[in-house]
């Protein structure tokens, strides 16, 4: 099958996963419902893969992990090379999902959630 000229980035706001000011517990989910493409938009706007950007801000220093999950297996994975985020600064990471994957997010102490935003920039239609 071929994809040729059909190709189509869009960016787009995920709906839920704007947050400031949520408290969060150590090593615990902080989106209540798993992220993927089918929560993120319709399924006539994507169809392949997509391509988060994480927009994240603590007030606490901490790992910021995404565990990721498909066909019943769980994948825990440290973003920033397992380095603390420094407090109070906002930080950005891309993590490119197949749409059968689900996502979410830890960190690895007690602390505030300033800032949250997730954005998905497109895929194949």
């Amino acid at each position: 099958m071929s994809y040729e000229g059909n190709v189509n980035i869009r960016t787009l706001l995920v709906p839920g996963v704007t947050l400031f000011d949520q408290s969060v517990t150590a090593d615990t989910d902080i989106l209540p419902t798993d992220l993927n493409i089918a929560t993120a938009v319709t399924s006539k706007q994507t169809k392949v893969v997509g391509v988060y950007t994480i927009e994240v801000c603590f007030d606490t220093a901490g790992k910021f992990n995404v565990i990721t999950k498909y066909d019943g297996t769980t994948h825990y994975g440290q973003i920033n090379s397992s380095v603390n985020l420094t407090p109070h600064e906002i930080f950005t990471f891309t993590k490119v999902m197949p749409q059968a994957w689900d996502m979410n997010f830890q960190f690895s102490a007690d602390a505030t959630l300033k800032w949250m935003v997730v954005t998905l920039h497109g895929g194949i239609y």
